[in-house]
């Protein structure tokens, strides 16, 4: 399982959302786009620049337009490029007449680094009135998720609880959301909460081996902020006999769920054996 991404959004308001016209695009400029995206997803921004740029030479269908150039902001604001990336995150606003989510989360994730905070916030609040009006519940739910997301980048704690908190009301049967809730607690340091959200999580996922690790790990990050090193003999040494308990327990039941990784459990046998 994956978090959910911005560059997965992107694609489901772009195709989904019964605001956007019908897949026009030709199945070469299809390639293309998926090729860009996949290189988005894996960090490779120069690629996906490329690649975008190459696709929105050819291919000048309306959704084409919206997909290239929402793919495109993602990359450069991933590249740091973030007055480009405005300019990209235009063209897709204005190919899909006001109404590409995508492309104003860009925008507004670009007028943040960029310290423009009445233009991010502007973008914020479009976002929310265009999510407001879209009655599909997925598509919907994964918008306030990712409006949390972009809220706890923005440093705004308060909001971004409150947006994950909407987006797993809206759509319950979803673990993605209670991963994220999760997560969140897990950065503020409250190991308890965030664990509670992982457990809720385990309940409606098919893909338990995933929360088993995001568990694991976030109670040996905890451990060693706590006693102030990552060295195993130190770690083991200075964990109270609870503590070493936990920890022993979340990675066995991690590695018993068959998890691979060898590092990992050259860590995990380095402190409990």
């Amino acid at each position: 399982m994956k978090k959910i991404s911005l560059l997965l959004l992107c694609v489901t308001i772009a195709y989904l959302s019964k605001a956007q016209s019908l897949i026009t695009m030709s199945n070469k400029c299809m390639d293309m786009m998926k090729a860009g995206d996949l290189a988005n997803t894996e960090g490779r921004y120069e690629d996906a620049v490329k690649t975008f740029e190459d696709a929105l030479k050819k291919c000048t269908a309306r959704d084409a337009k919206e997909r290239g150039n929402v793919g495109m902001a993602h990359a450069l604001n991933g590249l740091g490029r973030h007055e480009d990336a405005i300019v990209a995150a235009n063209a897709a606003i204005k190919a899909s007449k006001q109404t590409n989510i995508a492309g104003f989360f860009e925008r507004a994730d670009a007028n943040y680094s960029l310290r423009n905070g009445d233009a991010a916030k502007a973008d914020f609040e479009k976002i929310i009135s265009l999510s407001e009006k879209n009655k599909n519940i997925s598509e919907r739910a994964s918008i306030y998720a990712k409006l949390g997301e972009l809220s706890y980048r923005m440093g705004n704690k308060d909001s971004a609880d409150y947006y994950l908190v909407k987006a797993s009301e809206t759509d319950p049967q979803n673990p993605e959301f209670y991963i994220l809730r999760g997560d969140l607690k897990a950065k503020q340091g409250d190991l308890n909460g965030a664990f509670t959200y992982y457990d809720k999580a385990l309940e409606t996922t098919a893909d338990k081996n995933e929360v088993y690790k995001l568990r694991a790990l976030a109670f040996t990050r905890a451990m060693q902020e706590k006693h102030g090193t990552k060295e195993e003999k130190e770690l083991k040494s200075r964990m109270s006999k609870d503590e070493l308990s936990r920890f022993c327990g979340e990675w066995k039941r991690l590695f018993d769920s068959g998890y691979k990784n060898m590092k990992q459990d050259l860590y995990y046998t380095m402190i409990c054996q």
